[in-house]
Order: structure tokens, then sequence, then C-alpha cells
């Protein structure tokens, strides 16, 4: 194949429908290359991603028992189920998205093909990959690693090609033998979007909860509520904040659900933060409510791309953020935000108290990092970048 000018079959994998980076980059891909091919969805559960596609009339698959977790015999089902899927589907490409569904759809995409060739029916399927950040840069045994690693290795030799979302990824792969040209890099992007106003977003997002006081400082997050994105760290580092300087006013919210938060809650109580800790749960188009904080936060110990970092940036916030995945190839230390080492609550309670009290700083940093996202990360640039990769 070499465009994908006229019209083709494309059919997207995730592991999960819920809100997320890789799902928000499925929706982004899928909307984008909807009117001039045929797109369909396929992902385990069901939830937002399911919602948004259907709503601008794009198919979905439901895939029984797939989920997050390693769960032998109903991976085994969704083996075959896959199988079954690619076979009947016969896309001329299949763009699967996660560590998980990349090993286990990358075989069974390749004997999907098969499968239809023995039965006489043509097939010109290719199979592509996208990394959101290896499962290997995770916190894990050094064992864990290297087994991630051999099975990351298989996923990329099974697909006909692989993208990265950062240069980091792209190094921590070039010990991968044989595949350096199936590995291509192209970064994630975002459109313009709106903004709620200031005191709209801060009011929404707090519902019941007390506000602070009018001088408070807002500070924010979005994710997953899960280990990788060390919000441990964060409220650590809060936490330490307000021992130092106990006249502080702060508003720390994070938007945000999953399986770690009521311990999170507990911690923050443990920590006597509650009172200036707010979870605010999942919020459709989440980004909206940026205009609510004065900082972006983010303590990822693993990431790829990070989505929330290029929306704080198009936001116009000043950003503290982990030297994590791809985060120092969006955020310039000390001169678009300030860069930290991850799990170190210490570091993110002198940049918060850095950016506190110096607000000419906050500006400059946040107008830096406005510019540099509209620039360099913009959704254009990443669908003409995938859709170069779709036709090698």
């Amino acid at each position: 194949m070499n465009s994908i000018s006229q019209k083709k079959k494309i059919l997207y994998v995730i592991t999960k429908s819920n809100l997320g980076g890789a799902s928000r980059y499925i929706f982004d891909l899928a909307s984008s290359f909807k009117d001039e091919n045929e797109v369909t969805v396929a992902f385990g559960g069901t939830g937002i991603l399911q919602t948004q596609l259907e709503a601008i009339g794009i198919r979905t698959i439901p895939i029984n028992n797939l989920g997050r977790d390693v769960k032998l015999f109903n991976d085994i089902r969704v083996f075959f189920e896959l199988i079954k899927i690619f076979s009947k589907e016969n896309a001329d490409i299949i763009h699967l998205n996660s560590s998980k569904i990349g090993g286990l759809g990358a075989l069974a995409g390749r004997l999907a093909r098969i499968q239809n060739k023995l039965k006489g029916i043509p097939s010109h399927t290719r199979i592509i990959f996208t990394a959101h950040g290896w499962a290997f840069k995770e916190s894990r045994s050094a064992l864990s690693q290297f087994f991630i690693q051999i099975i990351s290795f298989i996923t990329v030799f099974l697909c006909d090609k692989t993208i990265v979302v950062s240069a980091d990824d792209k190094l921590r792969s070039s010990h991968f033998p044989f595949v350096q040209d199936k590995i291509h890099l192209v970064y994630n992007g975002i459109p313009a979007f709106p903004l709620l106003p200031k005191d709209a977003a801060r009011k929404e997002l707090l519902s019941t909860q007390t506000p602070p006081p009018e001088n408070a400082v807002w500070i924010g997050s979005i994710g997953e509520l899960h280990t990788n994105k060390g919000y441990d760290f964060a409220l650590e580092g809060l936490s330490e904040l307000t021992t130092e300087d106990p006249t502080l006013h702060l508003m720390y919210a994070i938007i945000g659900s999953g399986e770690e938060e009521m311990r999170l809650k507990e911690k923050a109580i443990r920590l006597g933060i509650q009172n200036f800790v707010y979870f605010a749960g999942s919020k459709n188009n989440a980004s909206s409510f940026l205009s609510a904080f004065d900082i972006f936060l983010m303590t990822s110990i693993k990431e790829g791309l990070p989505y929330a970092i290029l929306e704080a940036g198009r936001a116009g916030l000043p950003v503290i953020a982990t030297s994590v995945g791809g985060i120092p190839e969006i955020v310039d230390d000390m001169n678009s935000g300030i860069i930290i080492r991850h799990g170190e609550p210490r570091e993110i309670k002198d940049a918060l108290k850095y950016l506190i009290t110096r607000p000419a700083d906050q500006k400059t940093f946040a107008a830096e990092l406005q510019k540099k996202v509209m620039t360099q990360f913009s959704l254009e640039q990443s669908i003409a970048g995938t859709k170069k990769v779709y036709a090698l």
C-alpha cells in the first residue's frame, strides 16, 4: 500500500474504553480519518470512548473479557476472539494501542492474515502498533523489566510498523535488534479547545466542597488515579509545603478516577491536608477546566508523551512536571516550566514554592510553553505523521 488516498478499512484496537491518553489518541485518529476511510474501533468494556465514537457515527466492536490486568484464561479467550474479529473485518490497517493488546493483537493479526489467505480471501492487512510509553519503563523488578522488554521486542517484530510518541521511547527501543527500520517517531498533537471561565470552572470543579479563600493558589492535575501518575509524591510535597508555610492558602484539585482513589484520599487525611486536596472525579472535556488552575502539576513516574501537559501548555498554564518519557521534549526546564525528578516530594515542594513566590516567572513560563505547543504539537502534524506511517 503506497498511500491511503483511496478509501481503506482501518480497525483501531485498544484495551479499555475509558478516559485516558491512549483513548484520546484513538478518538483523534478515528475522527480525523473517518471521512475518507471506513473506520471501526474495537475495545474491552464500555466507557466514554465508546459513547464519543458512536456519537460521531463510528462503528465500535466490544471485545469480551478484555481488561488491563493479566488473566490467563480470559486472555486466551481474547486472543481467539481477536483472530475471529480480524479475519472477519479483513481491514487494510489494524492499529493496535497499549502494551497488552499490542502483544495479543500482533500475533492474532498475523494468524488472521494467514487464515484468510488459506480460505482464498485476499488479505493485505498491515499491522501498526503505537507504544504509548514502553511498559518496561515502569517501576518493576529487573526480572520483570527484562521479560517485558522481550515481549515488547516480539510485538514490534510481529508488527509491520511501530509508532513511538517520544524521542525517549525511540531511544529506549534502540537496542531492539532487526527492527529499527520499523520504529517511527510521531508526536501526539492537540487541536484548539474551549476553556470555561475561571470562576465557572472552579465552582463546577468543587461542587459541594467549601471553596478556599479568594487568594488561594489553585494547583491542578489531570490523569487516571493509578500508581504511574505518582500522586503519592504530589500529596507528600504539598504536605511539606504547608508545614513549611502554614499561612499559605492552597487548593489542589485532581481531575480523574481510578483504583487508587480511596487510598489517596486516606493518605491526604493522614497527612492532614484533606481540607485543600479535592478529588474531582472524571470529567467530560476535562481540558476545559484547566482555566481553574494557576499552576499545573504532573508527578508521573512513567509517561509516553502526555496529552495533559500539551493541554496545560495550550491553556497558558505554568507547568511543573517530572523528567520522565517525553515530558522534557515538551517542557524546557526553567524556560517554559520546571522539570523535577520523579519520586522526590521535596523537589515538588521547592518547585511549587518557586512559582508561587514568582508570579512573573509563572507568566513567562506559561507563554513560552503555549508557543511551543501551538507550533510543534498540533493535531494536524500528528495526523500527517501517522498518515505517512500508514503509507510506508
